[in-house]
């Protein structure tokens, strides 16, 4: 992920996005600390999207 997406999704969502380093001219986050936070993001995006969204399984099929 570029630092340049990194500083669009701090400066949309500055509540929840984790903190940011800057290393050079670069925005870096910790991924341990992140990881959570583009969880949830992707799941908001999988709702969004109904490509995205996970098949339910049909109730008669036996497993």
């Amino acid at each position: 992920m570029t630092h340049q997406r990194i500083s669009q999704l701090r400066l949309a969502d500055p509540d929840n996005f984790p903190e940011v380093q800057k290393i050079g001219r670069a925005n870096v986050v910790d991924w341990k600390k992140a990881r959570p936070y583009f969880e949830a993001h992707a799941k908001r995006a999988a709702a969004r999207d109904p490509r995205r969204r996970p098949k339910p399984k049909p109730e008669n099929e036996s497993e």
